[in-house]
């Protein structure tokens, strides 16, 4: 650790970006959004082909770039800026989910970039996020106050679900409209996006008000890209001297492709049954 320890308000502030950034993972990546726009959005047969290719685009950018945002983040400090800039396009990436209109009479694409741009956006965040850690709490305590924001994130995601299924779900398969929402059209799931752009919106402020961050130090983005880059490449060279084992943990911290929608292409799952 680096300075003095944060206070409890920054500590547990840290701790939020996860609780903000669940929901995104739990309703649109893996239940509620990964179903519809497999079944609805999507009417080839090829919905979730097509939805596991939009993380797969952002796996490989964010396997790749992440080591040299890492180095940007370490040799630059200045991470709260940084974590502005990757929740904007966040928010930007879910709120353009609204636009998955049933059979995609306009197409597909601006769909399939507001996933790739929210999911390798958030994955960036989280580059940054996690680098804010060894500046705000002891060594000793890293562990728990790391394990604490990934379970106040999964509660974030069990409390979003429910919700999303008691108030959208269930009732909008019984109306034809729902607080103005018209169902025929299932903008009641299509809401998903922007609620989860606002919640994230909502619950990422004590973050960028309460949690220490470090002073920005004196070196040029560009030579913090070169070292990067020659961190990368390093690590991949390294490997070979790594046994099997070693090699293939290596691997998994490098390659680290996230909520890939399996469920919906080995089950026939709807939001009902979700």
């Amino acid at each position: 650790m680096n300075g003095p320890r944060a206070s409890r308000l920054g500590r547990l502030s840290w701790t939020m970006f996860d609780w903000a950034n669940q929901p995104f993972y739990t309703l649109i990546m893996t239940f509620v959004f990964a179903v519809y726009f497999s079944d609805v959005f999507i009417t080839g047969g090829d919905g979730a082909q097509k939805f596991t290719l939009t993380q797969t685009i952002s796996g490989i950018l964010i396997a790749v770039l992440s080591p040299i945002l890492g180095s940007i983040s370490d040799l630059r400090g200045n991470r709260k800026r940084w974590m502005g800039f990757w929740s904007i396009l966040f928010i930007i990436g879910m709120a353009l989910l609204w636009y998955a209109y049933p059979a995609a009479p306009n197409g597909i694409w601006l769909v399939m970039f507001g996933l790739i741009l929210a999911s390798t956006a958030v994955g960036f965040g989280e580059v940054f996020n996690n680098s804010m850690i060894t500046h705000i709490e002891t060594k000793e305590n890293m562990g728990v106050l790391s394990g604490l924001g990934y379970g106040l994130g999964y509660i974030a995601g069990l409390i979003g679900l429910i919700l999303f299924l008691i108030l959208f779900v269930w009732p909008g398969g019984e109306t034809n409209s729902l607080y103005g929402l018209n169902t025929s059209e299932y903008e009641h799931i299509r809401i998903i996006g922007p609620l989860c752009a606002a919640w994230y919106a909502f619950f990422i402020i004590p973050l960028f008000l309460f949690t220490p961050d470090t002073k920005s130090n004196q070196i040029s983005i560009l030579s913090s890209i070169k070292q990067g880059t020659t961190n990368l490449v390093n690590t991949f060279i390294e490997l070979k001297n790594f046994k099997k084992e070693d090699r293939l943990e290596k691997y998994k911290a490098l390659l680290k492709f996230r909520n890939i929608p399996f469920e919906v292409d080995l089950f026939t799952w709807h939001n009902e049954d979700l």
